[in-house]
């Protein structure tokens, strides 16, 4: 068995435009349930398993992605569910649940960086509940704040918010928001570094209510009332939302979104629009609709048209904040479609887990819009691409953004399939950009998940890579 989980370095036989690419041996994935790539710690890459029967492991690698070390995590309880996984410089925080005499427990572990336990401590005791709370985690940018909420009957909003620097809970709090209908109606929180939080919940985005399409904030932090928040409001100007993304701006303690806009129904975005909200003065807000122009429609569609109906099948997947207060929006097109196939005692097609249809997905090209701080467009960009695949919930499409001192770099499979070629945008602050190739994963036994990749250093990423049972490390330093 161990020579099964030794690694030897192999470096692909690839150095284009300076980069190299390191590939682990495989591992036998048979017993996991799930992993996760935790990233860089002191001298060593760490990989999180869940596997089967409740056994929680820790693998690191050397930098030239041998393995190094393993070592199984225990917990209170046989059967611990893991939360969330905060990685910070020198030590990473494992959030979880069990129950214990019919409780539910929240609890957090730290560990250094050989994965030794350094710290445990209780975040919150739901207590005995007919209803488990399924608690949610954030962190914040600075990854020193967790903020963990749950639904509770479909009516109010439980939010705990942890420090994981000082190993303490900050505060608790529960609301009620009036009108609201949860997984329908838009919804997302955020956590400032501070340990405050807002919850965004957007309103009446259909057509029959467009003039009354709205977003409520509510904010609170350690000095809040219970079950009373604060709020406000800002109004979408007669405007329907496509699709948004909000963020916080701690350099700037600004709440910050960018998003597509419909002017009359959903189906298609006709524009993009910014909202800034400075936290220092809530009733004062930024909020800018751009249009888009015949031009970017047709490029982005890859046909021309006689009418701009606007572009549809896209979602923000990216905001990227500039220092002056602006964003880069980046958004991608993406479709599923379901296809009802024959019975199979007609000979029909039956897809994954028995299914009688099977699912495709279509992740097409990209968009950039950088926007300034006074919502005027700097620059939009079109980056084509195309990926297809079927029945695999799309884990090996879409993109990984890098961010580099002096660049953006967008990297992505070529095609979803076995014998694949990776490639890059490489994008300037102009929005200038280039297309490379970065590697062949002809011969290679390589299927990579960018999703799930993790930047490690200022120009490099870890991206698993998923195949047959087998999963490897692959590192890419440019």
């Amino acid at each position: 068995m161990k020579n099964l989980f030794l690694l030897s370095f192999l470096l692909l036989p690839v150095y284009i435009f300076s980069q190299t690419v390191t590939v682990s041996e495989p591992l036998s994935m048979r017993s996991d349930q799930s992993y996760e790539v935790i990233g860089k710690m002191k001298d060593r890459f760490l990989l999180y398993r869940d596997k089967t029967n409740n056994a929680h492991e820790i693998q690191a690698f050397r930098e030239n992605l041998q393995l190094s070390w393993r070592k199984e995590l225990t917990f209170d309880k046989k059967r611990t569910e893991v939360v969330g996984i905060v990685p910070d410089k020198d030590y990473f925080s494992i959030i979880y649940r069990f129950k214990n005499k019919g409780k539910t427990i929240l609890k957090v572990n730290r560990y250094d960086a050989g994965a030794n336990l350094k710290d445990s401590t209780t975040i919150y005791n739901y207590g005995s509940r007919f209803y488990p709370p399924r608690a949610e985690m954030i962190r914040s940018e600075d990854r020193s704040k967790i903020l963990l909420y749950s639904i509770e009957r479909q009516t109010k909003i439980e939010a705990i918010c942890f420090d994981l620097k000082e190993m303490k809970l900050l505060w608790t709090n529960s609301f009620s928001p009036d009108g609201m209908t949860f997984h329908v109606d838009y919804e997302q929180p955020l956590i400032t570094n501070a340990g405050r939080m807002y919850y965004i919940l957007g309103k009446d985005n259909r057509k029959s209510n467009r003039n009354e399409h709205l977003y409520e904030f509510y904010t609170a932090n350690a000095s809040s009332a219970q079950n009373k928040l604060d709020f406000f409001t800002v109004k979408m100007q007669d405007k329907l939302t496509f699709d948004v993304l909000f963020q916080y701006d701690n350099l700037n303690n600004n709440i910050i979104a960018g998003g597509l806009y419909s002017e009359k129904n959903r189906g298609r975005a006709n524009g993009c629009f910014y909202m800034k909200i400075s936290a220092n003065n809530m009733d004062t807000h930024e909020l800018s609709f751009i249009p888009f122009d015949d031009k970017f429609v047709s490029d982005f569609l890859g046909k021309k048209f006689k009418e701009n109906k606007g572009i549809p099948e896209t979602v923000v997947k990216e905001i990227v904040l500039r220092r002056d207060g602006g964003i880069i929006m980046i958004a991608e097109r993406n479709r599923l479609l379901e296809r009802q196939m024959a019975s199979t005692a007609r000979g029909g097609y039956i897809g994954v887990d028995g299914r009688g249809y099977i699912v495709d997905y279509h992740y097409e090209d990209i968009a950039m819009v950088s926007i300034h701080p006074n919502g005027e467009v700097h620059w939009l960009t079109t980056l084509p691409k195309r990926q297809y695949s079927q029945d695999d919930d799309a884990i090996f499409s879409s993109f990984f953004l890098l961010k580099t001192p002096s660049a953006l770099r967008i990297l992505f499979n070529d095609e979803i399939k076995y014998e694949n070629t990776v490639s890059e945008y490489v994008v300037n602050g102009k929005g200038e950009y280039d297309r490379n190739s970065v590697l062949s994963t002809f011969n290679q036994q390589l299927q990579l998940r960018f999703q799930a990749a993790v930047q490690v250093a200022s120009n490099a990423l870890l991206i698993p890579s998923q195949r047959k049972n087998r999963l490897r490390l692959v590192k890419v330093a440019f």
